[in-house]
């Protein structure tokens, strides 16, 4: 009998673990407000949205940055109509392109499954300079939902599993 209690006391532990481990202990729901779209998403615990990270927006409607507070590391969610948006912009010194259709995505767009909509991806090479040029990849995410309305994400400096799973994790907001 007390090897039976032993058992099924390991098992409660480890479903408990399994459980705890599944869910992510260090994740938390946000909602991001873009106005005409509103979504939530799983982000590390901490992390929180900043819509002046990057000044007023110039080829988005809206948009805002989910980081670490002080840190570079982060998503930033943007919407932009196929009138407002630029996707011919040079990713230079802050300026970055935007997407209002799928019709604007450019040729290497890689349909990728997600269950929010329709979404593609790319990287768009993203180049700062001061003294010296720093030039790297940022990955795209662009989704059009069922409605019509369309998002993109942009990822700044995460790592590629990161990146991913909070794109994943994308819901539309009751």
């Amino acid at each position: 009998m007390q090897v039976l209690r032993r058992a099924l006391a390991l098992v409660a532990v480890l479903l408990a673990v399994a459980t705890a481990t599944a869910c992510g202990p260090d994740q938390e729901t946000r909602t991001i407000d873009l106005g005409t779209v509103r979504l939530e998403l799983d982000a590390p615990a901490g992390w929180t949205t900043d819509a002046a990270a990057f000044g007023a927006p110039t080829c988005a409607d809206a948009q805002t940055m989910l980081g670490r507070p002080g840190a570079s590391e982060g998503l930033v969610i943007s919407t932009a109509t196929p009138e407002t948006a630029c996707p011919q912009q040079d990713p230079l010194n802050g300026r970055f392109p935007s997407w209002g259709s799928v019709d604007q995505l450019p040729d290497d767009a890689e349909p990728v499954a997600l269950e929010v909509g329709d979404a593609y991806r790319f990287v768009v090479e993203y180049t700062e300079c001061t003294n010296d040029c720093i030039r790297r990849d940022q990955v795209v995410t662009f989704v059009e939902l069922p409605d019509g309305r369309t998002f993109f994400t942009v990822g700044i400096e995460l790592a590629a599993a990161r990146h991913d799973a909070m794109v994943e994790s994308i819901r539309v907001a009751p």
